[in-house]
């Protein structure tokens, strides 16, 4: 049991100090103890350790007393029953609910200081007794003897300068000193304890009291400074004052207030400022501005307050505290009662924090910028708003201002141009605080008002581009916006007024974007009484700017509105529908809005007949889209259905004409002619009635009307404005009433054709024989012979021009008169007297033989050898006639035998001559010319030439080889 009595006290000595929980406690336990002494026997480590309190420690260590007999650890237990001593003093005094240490409170430390006074009498000069002189100091503060502790603590100071108790023993000197008023000594005193540093314990209490000691003294800007290092060891970092103790809050809070004082003996905020110049800047260097504004506040020296909260904000424009110190001075002037500066500092708050600052963006503290927003709110509303309302008062005072002059914001007359820039400035800072406020809180329920607001204003200033910008957002883009639809139309409004004051080159553009803020306006404001009207401008405008697609979408929307709007609204959208359709070539949805227009059109309206027109048009154009897609049938229905739709159109006369050549092309040959002969009856002075017979005569040329077709064109024969139309047109007429049978009509119109059109050469000369044969078959052969001769003289006359035709012609003609001549020269009997009778054969012959050589002059093979055989004829004729002719009456038989011998000698040359002729023309079979008259010429030779011609034709073979 003794063995664990002394290992529990060694074990209570070593845990025992004489200040609870404090540095100083701390370093007196570390001190040498009984402790270190090690223990005679072992600890029981099996048994419990027993608790003892403090009297039995003290019981103990007496008791040890009387067994150790070495002087050194003898001496270590009175010191330590010393320390027991006022270790049970302090808990017997802490134990009480009232501790009462004057004079008559001595029983609870008289046995420690007793005992502390005998061993520094008893060991003068131990080491140990620098603890015994702070623990008697101590004693004696606790028992109210101030003097006898200070004099302790001036020993322990003086003799031991190296004891870990020494800067704790200045620290309580400089208290004493302070308390009693000895300022310079106590400075001193905590100056020492300073230069001991952090390591002391007492470091930021001495500089606190060393701050109060210097502040005692007068010297406030030094006593700053030792202010300043105890706000460095206590501040934290966050400089949350709410971060701190409950005793460290107070201490710097006081620490505050008396830095205030210091700064209101100096310069006050030019202090502040030169402090930190000096020392440097510090985080917490706002609550210092802070308190001393407030101080000034508690003081009612407003403006000074003022000044320092806009120090503060001078020297750290991007300081997080940068707004609270802005909306202090706000709310200073506000208890100041200075109402005419709380507006320009709000707006140095927004400008200065706000969304277009630097300190916004670079901001990224959340409760700042909470806090910031929330002002921002407010203010930027409180500011647009005044301006707005100052705007409008200046506008109301220019309505009213008579002579040039107006009352300006303050009341005053001023003029009323300096009026107008007043408000125009109102307006337009009116309208920067509205943005602002929109940049600021873009999903506030404030926003869209903001925005309406902001277009209001700008509109006021003619800003209309702004306004309309303005305008358009709060009305398209915050839905469920009370006014928006208000917005929308000022938007439309703002349009009008800028497109009055652009020039002329910009208008276009403006208008377009005006019908797109109208289109928008319709659609989002459907139900507003203004969109239909709205609606009704767009799609005009539309139109006018040949923007025809859009100009149909708007206006069907109009006629799809609900309810519907008036017949005249209604009217009008379906003649733009209809007309935009038309130039899109919307041909048939065109035709059923015209319809449509005609059926809401009153029966009076003078515009049907122009609408009637566009009807007949539409199904018109239907008809050349088909055509264009090579459905002519679709294209000839299309047309004749405008007569159907619209018989007075003009456009019929067209359709019907088209109709009808379309027809023609077809071959519906009886439809065309139904048509072109109900055109010419419905519009026999039309510009193309003049075709009309043309193509009927094509029509009934086909459909074998030779008499019809021929009559028409007759009529274009004599109606025709061209020359080569009309002629060609009497020569077809001529031809079809040839082919019709109508042979006097053909004569008769072959007759003027070639009376009147000489040239063609070629033409006139197939008229003119044309002519000559309708004669023969007329049986009227003077004028059969009449233009067989207009033939050859044609030809003649025509010279190197002349066609091969003519040549034809000719000498075909002139064969026929050639014959005539030689019918003439056969005719001519010899009769006796002979002479007379054979000169006029003679001169028969020669005009007979003229005829045949000018048709063989024409070099026609088929002319050629008929008259090469006709001249053989001529002589042999001539000379059977000379052999045949009348003998004279009177003649003997000798005399007429010799007569008869004459005629053979005159005959026999002309017999040589009409053999050599047949055999020249004979001799064209060699060269291939083998005809009816060539071999009538080898019969004619058989007669005159029997000898040599009278046998068979010898017909050459020719070899199929040869090529």
């Amino acid at each position: 049991m003794r063995a664990l009595t002394l290992t529990a006290i060694a074990v209570v000595v070593s845990g025992c100090s004489l200040f609870s929980g404090s540095e100083e406690s701390r370093r007196a336990a570390d001190q040498p103890t009984i402790a270190d002494l090690k223990p005679a026997i072992i600890e029981d480590q099996g048994e419990e350790t027993v608790n003892i309190n403090i009297d039995e420690v003290i019981a103990n260590y007496t008791d040890l007393l009387t067994v150790v007999e070495d002087p050194e650890t003898r001496t270590k237990i009175l010191y330590r029953l010393a320390d027991l001593q006022m270790i049970r003093n302090e808990e017997s005094s802490v134990t009480q609910e009232v501790v009462d240490y004057s004079e008559g409170s001595a029983a609870y430390f008289a046995v420690a200081i007793s005992a502390y006074e005998g061993l520094l009498k008893k060991y003068p000069n131990r080491a140990e007794n620098d603890q015994v002189l702070y623990q008697l100091a101590k004693a004696y503060d606790l028992e109210g003897r101030r003097d006898d502790s200070f004099n302790a603590l001036n020993r322990l100071v003086k003799e031991y300068p190296r004891s870990s108790y020494f800067h704790e023993a200045q620290f309580r000197r400089g208290e004493i000193l302070f308390t009693n008023g000895d300022y310079d000594a106590s400075q001193r005193a905590f100056e020492s304890v300073i230069r001991g540093g952090a390591k002391t314990g007492f470091e930021q209490q001495a500089l606190y009291m060393h701050g109060w000691s210097l502040f005692k003294q007068g010297e406030y800007e030094t006593s700053l400074d030792s202010f300043v290092k105890v706000l460095d060891l206590v501040m934290p970092e966050s400089d949350d004052l709410d971060a701190l103790s409950k005793e460290s809050r107070t201490l710097v809070e006081d620490q505050l207030r008396v830095m205030g004082f210091a700064f209101n003996y100096l310069d006050g905020v030019d202090t502040v400022t030169s402090l930190f110049a000096r020392v440097g800047a510090r985080s917490y260097e706002h609550l210092i501005y802070q308190q001393y504004g407030e101080l000034l506040v508690k003081e009612e020296r407003y403006t000074d307050a003022v000044s320092v909260y806009r120090r503060f904000i001078e020297l750290h424009p991007l300081s997080k505290w940068s707004p609270y110190y802005q909306e202090r001075v706000i709310q200073t002037l506000i208890v100041a009662g200075f109402g005419s500066s709380v507006l320009p500092e709000k707006a140095a708050f927004v400008k200065n924090y706000g969304v277009t600052s630097d300190f916004y963006w670079r901001q990224q503290d959340e409760k700042v910028k909470a806090f910031t927003a929330d002002k921002l709110r407010v203010y930027i509303d409180e500011l647009a708003t005044h301006h707005h309302a100052a705007a409008q008062t200046l506008d109301r005072n220019v309505a009213a201002g008579r002579n040039g002059r107006a009352k300006g914001l303050d009341g005053k007359e001023i003029s009323a141009q300096q009026a107008r820039t007043a408000m125009r400035d109102e307006y337009a800072s009116a309208a920067a605080y509205y943005q602002e406020f929109v940049d600021t809180f873009p999903q506030d329920p404030k926003a869209p008002q903001m925005v309406f607001l902001r277009g209001e204003t700008l509109f006021a200033v003619q800003r209309y581009e702004e306004a309309i910008v303005a305008y358009e957002k709060a009305a398209y883009e915050y839905q469920g916006f009370a006014k928006g639809a208000e917005a929308g139309y000022a938007a439309i409004t703002a349009f009008d007024e800028l497109a009055s004051g652009s020039a002329e080159a910009e208008r276009a553009q403006i208008e377009l974007r005006k019908i797109e803020s109208q289109i928008r306006f319709a659609q989002s404001y459907a139900s507003d009484p203004r969109a239909g009207a709205v609606m009704a401008s767009a799609a005009e405008k539309l139109f006018a700017m040949k923007d025809y697609p859009r100009a149909i979408d708007v206006a069907q929307r109009l006629t799809q509105r609900t309810p519907p709007p008036d017949n005249a609204s209604l009217l009008g959208a379906w003649l733009i529908i209809s007309h935009s359709q038309f130039e899109l070539k919307q041909y048939a949805e065109a035709e059923k809005s015209y319809s449509r227009v005609l059926a809401l059109m009153p029966a009076n309206d003078k515009r049907r007949g122009e609408i009637a027109e566009l009807l007949a048009a539409s199904i018109y154009k239907q008809g050349e889209l088909m055509l264009a897609a090579n459905d002519v049938n679709g294209a000839i229905d299309q047309f004749l259905r405008v007569g159907q739709a619209a018989p007075t159109a003009s456009v019929r006369a067209n359709a019907d004409y088209d109709a009808a050549t379309y027809m023609l092309q077809q071959g519906q040959w009886d439809r065309a002619i139904s048509v072109l002969n109900g055109f010419r009856q419905r519009y026999p002075q039309h510009e193309l009635a003049k075709d009309v017979p043309a193509k009927l005569a094509m029509a009934y040329r086909n459909t074998e009307q030779w008499d019809a077709a021929a009559g028409e064109l007759a009529v274009i024969s004599q109606s025709h404005p061209d020359g080569e139309t009309r002629r060609e047109s009497l020569l077809l007429s001529a031809e079809l009433y040839e082919k019709s049978g109508q042979t006097q009509k053909a004569i008769d119109t072959y007759r003027d054709y070639a009376n009147s059109y000489p040239e063609p050469a070629d033409m006139a000369a197939e008229a003119g024989y044309t002519l000559s044969e309708l004669y023969a078959k007329a049986n009227d052969p003077i004028k059969q012979r009449f233009w067989l001769q207009k033939v050859v003289q044609g030809y003649d006359a025509a010279g190197s021009k002349g066609s091969d035709r003519m040549r034809y012609l000719a000498a075909k003609s002139s064969s026929v008169l050639a014959d005539d001549a030689f019918i003439q020269f056969k005719s001519i009997k010899l009769t006796a007297p002979l002479q007379n009778s054979l000169r006029s054969k003679q001169e028969a012959m020669k005009r007979a033989m003229a005829a045949y050589k000018k048709t063989a002059n024409y070099r026609i093979a088929e002319f050629t050898t008929r008259s090469s055989f006709r001249l053989g004829e001529i002589y042999s004729q001539l000379s059977r006639d000379l052999l045949d002719s009348e003998r004279p009456r009177n003649l003997n038989e000798l005399e007429l035998e010799q007569y008869q011998l004459l005629l053979e000698e005159q005959a026999y040359p002309f017999e040589e001559n009409a053999i050599e002729l047949h055999e020249a023309n004979a001799q064209r079979s060699w060269s291939g010319t083998y005809d009816e008259w060539v071999k009538n010429s080898f019969e004619a030779l058989k007669k005159l030439f029997p000898a040599r011609y009278k046998k068979s034709e010898e017909i050459p073979e020719f070899s199929e080889n040869i090529l």
